[in-house]
């Protein structure tokens, strides 16, 4: 990328350093990398000099940084890969790389997650009702938004655009990876440690404030 190309960092800063890991790599398949969606100048702040600040994040998960795709994202725009870690460490990566932003003159109260279309209706739940459970519980703003790639086919991935302050965003983050990985259990309102709760019994899909359905331009 053009940080590379600057001589900003050397490319082998974007590998996985699978090696240097303390954790094994987890057998559970449904584990569901967290995907953060974000400007250049903020990869840029994330990896810090030579790499020093995703270094530091990568002793609680296994941590990637790559280009988004274009169409339907920006070219200069990165994916930051958050997996191979049990859900509370990958969140805690989440609220390291959140507070890290938190210090920029450009700090913004957005967040962007990007969640597999294929199991996007965990996330919504019956009639939206989960994704409202998540919205009433966190005090968080999250709109959705399908993304369209190339020939007008649906994008791999949803966009979830989440605002508030860092501990909303966290909240928002753990509870629709959660949501995710306990797609088709029964009892997921059981999931240890409060990471996920009940949708709340409401009528239809009224009451979804803060939500929104719209294609990206």
């Amino acid at each position: 990328g053009e940080l590379v190309a600057g001589g900003v960092l050397k490319s082998d800063h974007f590998d996985l350093r699978s090696g240097s890991l303390a954790f094994p790599q987890r057998r559970d398949q449904k584990e569901v990398a967290i995907r953060l969606l974000i400007a250049k100048e903020e990869a840029a702040w994330i990896l810090g000099k030579r790499g020093n600040k995703i270094a530091r994040l990568r002793d609680w998960a296994q941590v990637n940084m790559i280009d988004a795709e274009s169409p339907p994202f920006d070219e200069s725009e990165r994916v930051v890969e958050i997996s191979t870690a049990q859900l509370d460490s990958r969140v805690k990566v989440v609220q390291m790389v959140l507070e890290d932003l938190e210090s920029r003159q450009e700090a913004s109260e957005k967040l962007r997650l990007l969640v597999p279309t294929d199991h996007f209706g965990s996330v919504m739940g019956h009639r939206g009702e989960t994704l409202r459970s998540i919205i009433q519980s966190s005090r968080a703003s999250v709109q959705q938004h399908k993304a369209e790639a190339l020939e007008g086919k649906e994008y791999r991935f949803r966009l979830m655009e989440i605002k508030g302050d860092i501990s909303q965003r966290v909240d928002v983050v753990r509870q629709v990876h959660s949501a995710l990985e306990n797609r088709g259990n029964r009892d997921i309102g059981a999931a240890p440690g409060g990471a996920f709760r009940p949708a709340m019994a409401m009528g239809g899909m009224a009451g979804m404030a803060g939500m929104g359905f719209k294609n990206l331009s």
